[in-house]
C-alpha cells in the first residue's frame, strides 16, 4: 500500500486489505461529491491490471473498470 492513507476512510482500507492479495499498490486519485454524497476514487495496481474503484464513505463499491496495465503492442502499418 502507499500514499497518505490518513485521507481514506477505515472501511475502504478494510475493503482494499480483505479482498486484494498482501503486496498490492493502491493509489488514492482524487475525492469528489456525487449526489451530496463524498465519494473516493482509488486505483489498484495488481499484477498486470489497473482497477479503478470509486467508493463511497461506508466502503460500498459504487463503480468498477478495469483495463491492461501493459496494453498489447499495435504492429506498425
Amino acid at each position: 500500500m502507499k500514499k497518505d492513507k490518513s485521507k481514506i476512510p477505515a472501511k475502504i482500507l478494510g475493503y482494499l486489505k480483505d479482498t486484494f492479495e498482501p503486496g498490492f499498490l493502491f493509489e488514492l486519485l482524487g475525492t469528489s461529491s456525487v449526489n451530496g454524497q463524498k465519494v473516493y476514487d482509488i486505483e489498484v495496481y495488481l499484477d498486470n491490471t489497473i482497477l479503478k474503484l470509486r467508493f463511497n464513505e461506508n466502503g460500498r463499491v459504487l463503480e468498477r473498470e478495469s483495463r491492461d496495465a501493459f496494453p498489447p503492442d499495435t504492429p506498425d502499418i
